[in-house]
């Protein structure tokens, strides 16, 4: 597949629980060797878009609209056996709470040897030690040692470690990682993304990078996607974004991001993401947008294209 093929890609993708949509219409594209970041505040959906393209969403959730194409073909009409076969081989996910992700009865070595004898990629004695070969490429000491140990036994940073071991121990093409860094002290969150990048380039993999800290995403993405209330707002080139963005939420969320000089109380933005029950026939942000007016409540805005390198949601046309 040439590389400017998507591998991985969503069209019009709407999650729904009953009534309710916590993803509404959102399109993305994945590529061989990239890495996409999907920033957004809490609630955005932005987690419910990564199951989605897992199949891992918790019931009674369903996609209930649009396609998800893995290397052109539409997964969403897959039996769950091929989708199965599918995640955690060539789709991998590194998960919100490391914590939550282990078995507490089980070695880490023996749960991430199980990622590889699940696709039938080895077994046995081979498997343990390729687990420990990924704990040691994950930047864990002592890896036969710690390949023994239980999951009460690790840092917070050395289970997110071994989670992303378990990640690439199929060598998938796409990995998602939803805020892999939450939770983790300065010195440790740049260790993890610099491990990102790094396996990153030497797999080949693309990336689909899940955070609500623009700062972060900033530092690891190529281009960006802006999610609010279920919808992308604003999507392009990381620094064209960063430097020019055209939807008011972009502009409200990079103005939160503390500047080295700052001193004082950081900006926020007034207001909180309106509830799913509670979405208006407008614009989601008119609520919490300086710039809304009548036109805004009332017509929701098409995402739509400045140039080649970026594209918004928004009436108003501000300064690109």
């Amino acid at each position: 597949m040439s590389r400017a093929n998507p591998i991985l890609s969503a069209t019009d993708l709407e999650v729904s629980f009953g009534d309710l949509k916590p993803v509404d219409g959102v399109s993305l594209a994945l590529r061989k060797g990239e890495t996409l970041g999907l920033v957004g505040e809490s609630g955005c959906g932005k987690s419910m878009t990564a199951l989605a393209l897992m199949n891992l969403l918790p019931n009674p959730g369903t996609v209930s609209a649009g396609e998800i194409l893995f290397e052109g073909e539409n997964i969403v009409a897959w039996p769950e056996q091929q989708r199965r076969n599918l995640r955690g081989n060539r789709i991998a996910m590194i998960f919100q709470d490391p914590s939550a992700a282990f078995n507490p009865v089980f070695t880490i070595g023996d749960q991430i040897a199980e990622a590889l004898t699940a696709h039938d990629r080895m077994f046995g004695h081979e498997a343990w030690s390729e687990a420990i070969r990924l704990l040691g490429e994950v930047g864990i000491s002592e890896p036969e040692k710690r390949a023994a140990a239980y999951p009460h036994e690790f840092s917070g940073g050395m289970l997110q470690r071994a989670m992303t071991a378990m990640a690439l121990a199929c060598e998938p093409d796409v990995l998602i990682a939803d805020e892999p860094t939450t939770a983790l002290d300065v010195t440790v969150q740049a260790q993890i993304l610099e491990l990102l990048e790094q396996l990153q380039e030497r797999h080949g993999m693309a990336m689909l990078f899940i955070s609500h800290n623009l700062a972060v995403v900033s530092q690891i993405a190529d281009r960006i996607a802006v999610m609010y209330a279920g919808k992308i707002v604003e999507m392009g080139e990381t620094q064209r974004v960063l430097a020019q963005p055209c939807h008011p939420y972009t502009s409200a969320l990079i103005n939160t991001v503390p500047k080295p000089s700052f001193k004082g109380r950081l900006p926020t933005i007034e207001g909180t993401v309106p509830p799913l029950h509670a979405f208006g026939a407008g614009c989601r942000f008119a609520g919490r947008c300086p710039l809304a007016d009548q036109h805004c409540t009332e017509q929701e805005p098409a995402l739509r294209k400045l140039d080649n390198r970026q594209s918004f949601a928004c009436f108003k046309e501000l300064s690109a």
